[in-house]
């Protein structure tokens, strides 16, 4: 990473000298737009900000870490990454990035790196315990937990693993104390709760006790539950209120089935929508099926539209001047969806875009 920069500024500036960048034509198929493309890169490089970027992709990449060939992408882009960043400052980040996706052994020599930068990190610490568990290293993961632990006590996580651990390794006491801290530190930790309640269950004398632990357990988990599914409601309500506001500054039509016009001759059929999203094809569609187009012609075809463009320049002023638009009565005009709410009252509308509906204001 470190040679990057200097790197990008010699080859923006070996370009820049072939050809300036005011000489570069931002046009559609021109072989420019990749050159323009590239000095962009380049200048992000040349500023240092491609770690930066890279550290986002990764962070994305492992958020989406469902698939194998997700999974495979977010390991070359922490690879990359690694590569890039020669100093200890991702070394974490990294580990756990490495872990998350099941490379233990990249996991532990980037957590050694960053030990050997902060020898009392505890995150680094504590990721070692949790892979050293993974690895059924229980002796190992004991240690490492009460290191961190040591540095910073209030991990719950932390205190679940060790008790785990501690478990397997035949100490129950020790174990049900660290169960015990774990749901002090965070009363609605099911699976600790769970643990807790497996052990004492272990003990005839204290099976009662257990029983009641998995019920807390169950309760939490129905809870935990009925939070996610409000969750998912509140969201899909958001969606749907979302969908069906109007667009602002625009009349919200009705979208209910309605009577079709008891004559069509005094309908003004208006095609709308923002610049370059399909109006003019719509009023190609409208005239092939018979609609008479409220045009002035004035407005030649050209590249963009081969066929025309179907407007008249009244349509333009419309917030200015609205009196002819019953000469557009029978006919299809085109109007710019921020000129809608602009239509005078009195006519009787047929509004087309995605779908057509009538309107009689």
């Amino acid at each position: 990473m470190a040679d990057y920069a200097p790197r990008a500024v010699e080859e923006l500036k070996r370009r820049q000298a072939e050809k300036p960048a005011e000489e570069l034509a931002d046009e559609k198929d021109n072989k420019d737009r990749r050159e323009m493309f590239e000095r962009r890169v380049l200048a992000e490089k040349a500023s240092g900000s491609m770690g930066s970027r890279l550290l986002l992709r990764c962070r994305v990449a492992l958020a989406e870490r469902k698939t194998p060939e997700r999974r495979e992408a977010a390991h070359a882009m922490l690879d990359q990454l690694a590569k890039a960043q020669a100093d200890h400052g991702l070394a974490l980040f990294l580990a756990q990035g490495y872990a998350a996706l099941g490379d233990d052994e990249r996991a532990l020599e980037l957590t050694a790196k960053a030990r050997r930068a902060d020898k009392e990190n505890p995150h680094a610490i504590g990721l070692e315990a949790q892979i050293h568990a993974r690895a059924r290293r229980w002796d190992k993961a004991v240690e490492a937990a009460l290191e961190s632990l040591g540095l910073i006590y209030f991990q719950p996580d932390l205190h679940f693993l060790l008790g785990h651990a501690l478990q397997r390794l035949k100490q129950p006491v020790q174990a049900e104390q660290e169960l015990r801290v774990a749901l002090a530190q965070a009363p609605g930790f099911i699976k600790a709760r769970e643990a807790l309640g497996k052990l004492l269950q272990a003990d005839p004398a204290r099976f009662d006790e257990g029983l009641q632990q998995m019920a807390l357990a169950a309760t939490h988990r129905d809870q935990a539950k009925k939070r996610r599914e409000k969750r998912v409601q509140a969201r899909e309500r958001a969606v749907a209120k979302r969908a069906s506001a109007p667009a602002a500054g625009l009349p919200a039509f009705e979208r209910g089935a309605s009577e079709p016009p008891a004559d069509r001759a005094r309908v003004v059929t208006i095609v709308s929508g923002l610049p370059r999203s399909g109006t003019s094809m719509m009023m190609q569609m409208l005239i092939a099926g018979g609609v008479a187009p409220y045009t002035d012609e004035l407005r030649q075809p050209d590249e963009d539209n081969p066929r025309g463009y179907f407007e008249h320049a009244q349509a333009t002023k419309l917030a200015q001047d609205s009196a002819w638009v019953a000469d557009a009565r029978g006919k299809v005009v085109k109007i710019v969806a921020q000129l809608l709410p602009h239509l005078p009252k009195g006519e009787e509308y047929g509004w087309c875009s995605c779908i057509a509906t009538w309107r009689k204001c």
